[in-house]
């Protein structure tokens, strides 16, 4: 395992949702070196990244806020009636 590889995993097990980093610093580590620990630390990074970009998608709270904007454009331009 290369270098670059263990700050990664260290910086994953501080900060668990700093993942887009992390993918780049592992493709980095994968260019200088073809590991395959660190092949399988990046797609368990991607697949971790993917699952929490899910989880934040369908969250109610972005889904209201998402609901209150297209209502008012939909108002503003007069399609649909207050």
């Amino acid at each position: 395992m290369t270098s670059v590889s263990r700050i990664v995993t260290k910086l994953l097990k501080k900060t668990s949702k700093d993942y887009e980093r992390a993918i780049e610093a592992f493709h980095k580590a994968l260019t200088e070196h073809r590991n395959p620990d660190t092949l399988k630390k990046l797609n368990d990074a991607e697949r971790a990244n993917k699952e929490l970009e899910q989880r934040e998608y369908f969250s109610p709270k972005v889904a209201d806020e998402d609901v209150k904007k297209v209502m008012s454009i939909l108002r503003s331009k007069s399609i649909l009636k207050q």
